[in-house]
C-alpha cells in the first residue's frame, strides 16, 4: 500500500513542476491545464467524453485531449 502514496504524492510533484514550466502532462485535470496554460484558443468536443483543447496556431500547435476532466493525450506539432 505505501507504494500508491509515494506514487501519487510523486504524480502530484510531478504535475506541480510541469504546471511551473507551463508544461501539460496526461493525467493532470483541467484546473491543472488551465494554471499550467490558461485558456486554450480553441475548443473542439468529440463525443459525450472527449474534448480537445487546443493551443497556439500552425506549425506550432499544442493539442491536449480530455476524457472527462482527464488529459489522456497531448500533441504538439
Amino acid at each position: 500500500c505505501n507504494n500508491k502514496i509515494s506514487e501519487n504524492s510523486k504524480n502530484i510533484d510531478e504535475i506541480k513542476e510541469a504546471i511551473k514550466n507551463h508544461q501539460v502532462l496526461v493525467g493532470m485535470n483541467r484546473d491543472a491545464v488551465l494554471s499550467s496554460r490558461g485558456a486554450p484558443d480553441r475548443k473542439v468536443r468529440e463525443g459525450v467524453e472527449q474534448e480537445d483543447w487546443i493551443y497556439g496556431l500552425p506549425p506550432h500547435v499544442l493539442f491536449v485531449t480530455f476524457d472527462g476532466d482527464t488529459v489522456v493525450a497531448v500533441r504538439q506539432y
